[in-house]
Formats: C-alpha cells, sequence, structure tokens
C-alpha cells in the first residue's frame, strides 16, 4: 500500500531523536534494534544520518529479508524470529536506542515497554509508532460484527487510545523527556479481503483470544467481505482506509 505518509515516517522519528547521543568517543560502536513493518524504509534514512559514527544495528525481522540486499555485516545484524524473544536474548542495558515500528503487542504491550527499558542503557533512547486501540475503526467493526456473527470474541485491544494514554504508559515505564505527536495514513485496498489481511497482519499476538484453526480465520475473512460489501451502496473498486496513530520517543 503505497503512500507519501508512510514514506515520511523515519524522518519524523529521527528528528525527534537525540543522535549526537549515539555519536560517542568511547571506541565502542552505539548499539541499535530496530523491529516491525517498515524498517526496510527506516534503515536507510537512519544509516544516512549517522554517516561517519560508529554504530551496530541489530534488526528483529519475523522472516528472512528477500533477496541480497541485505546480509549480516559487522555492522548490521540481521536477526529471524520474534523481536521479544531476540531482545530478550541479549544482556539488560545493551542498548543505545531501540526503534519498534506498528509493533506493540495489542495484548499488554506494557510488558513489551518494560523488556525495551530493561534492554536500554542509561540514556538510552526508545521510539516507536503504534495505531490507536480501536483504528481503522470502520473495518474493525466490520470485524467485529463478522467474529459475532460466527459466535467468536476478538480480544479487547489494550494499545493506547489517544495522546494522553500513550503518554502515561510511557511515563509509567518511567521514560523520561517524552514526547508525542499524532498523524494519520490514509491507504488504499483494491478489495475487501486486502482490507482483512491488513488489519489483522497489523495486530501482533493475534486478533482472537482463542487459538483459531486456518479454516476458521479463513470463514471469518469471508464473512467479513460479506459485511463490507453490505455496508457499500455500490461496488467499490478502491477502498480507502484511514489509520490514526500515535508516535512517541522516550529516553530512559
Amino acid at each position: 500500500m503505497p503512500n507519501d505518509k508512510l514514506s515520511q515516517i523515519p524522518s519524523e522519528i529521527i528528528e525527534r531523536l537525540n543522535l549526537d547521543r549515539l555519536k560517542n568517543d568511547s571506541g565502542q560502536p552505539a548499539r541499535c534494534f530496530l523491529a516491525g513493518p517498515g524498517w526496510e524504509n527506516f534503515l536507510p534514512a537512519f544509516q544516512a544520518a549517522l554517516t561517519g559514527a560508529r554504530i551496530k544495528i541489530f534488526v528483529a525481522t519475523p522472516d528472512k529479508p528477500a533477496g541480497s540486499a541485505l546480509k549480516k555485516t559487522d555492522d548490521l545484524v540481521i536477526l529471524t524470529g520474534n523481536f521479544q524473544e531476540k531482545l530478550a536474548s541479549f544482556p539488560p542495558a545493551t542498548f543505545d536506542l531501540i526503534v519498534l515500528l506498528w509493533n506493540l503487542p495489542a495484548i499488554k504491550p506494557i510488558n513489551t515497554l518494560k523488556q525495551i527499558h530493561q534492554s536500554l542503557k542509561n540514556n538510552g533512547q526508545f521510539a516507536l509508532v503504534t495505531p490507536w486501540e480501536s483504528s481503522p475503526a470502520g473495518p474493525l467493526n466490520i470485524l467485529r460484527k463478522a467474529c459475532a456473527r460466527l459466535k467468536l470474541r476478538m480480544y479487547k485491544s489494550d494499545l493506547p487510545k489517544d495522546k494522553r494514554r500513550l503518554r502515561k504508559m510511557m511515563e509509567e515505564i518511567r521514560f523520561h523527556d517524552v514526547r508525542i505527536w499524532l498523524d494519520t495514513i490514509q491507504s488504499t485496498f483494491p478489495s475487501a479481503g486486502y482490507v482483512f489481511d491488513n488489519i489483522t497482519e497489523m495486530s501482533p499476538g493475534g486478533l482472537f483470544r482463542e487459538e483459531v484453526p486456518d479454516e476458521i480465520k479463513l470463514a471469518i475473512r469471508a464473512k467479513f467481505i460479506e459485511l463490507f460489501k453490505t455496508n457499500q451502496s455500490e461496488p467499490v473498486k478502491d477502498i480507502t482506509v484511514y489509520y490514526e496513530f500515535g508516535g512517541a520517543v522516550g529516553i530512559k
């Protein structure tokens, strides 16, 4: 889903970070941990902003990056698997910077924030972008109806619902100098099926309270598409979805 706003997110994060903190004279490279959908866009912008600095970047991704453009080097390490498990494999106070993109778990996100805080060095920086608890509102309402028709229960998301709650979560973990910003991404999809796939992919930890077999997931998808069509007065070729989200930076 190409989107100008998505391409701007790396610069919006970078301009709010104090990158001078990563340029030290200790002889040791600053250690940075990056995870979440969109890391491919963030990485080159981040590297360009730190040209000449000694940094070592660890990228956690669920799947091995396609192609040969990204390979392990002395300054770049690709970790394949769950980002929380990969982060937990390092000793506490390892990283100077952690960036989490669209990957804050919807169930007990506060536990992940605690893990990130523990993994940072003193005065280490943290940045994230996350969708709000009820975004995108229209498609999620249709998904809830689809689940109700099939007698399934969606979880109640614990993601922050607004700027105030995101700030409170960050400060509860004792991040300081917290700065929050709000924005909206507008994305266009060719069909309701693509909308369903996208909103479920953006929900780490799954959408449902119980383990759902693949055949049930397909039934939910089919019901979602059916209900989506009944909400339209006429066939729609391109479906526009609005994702409201928040961004935050803070210091340990």
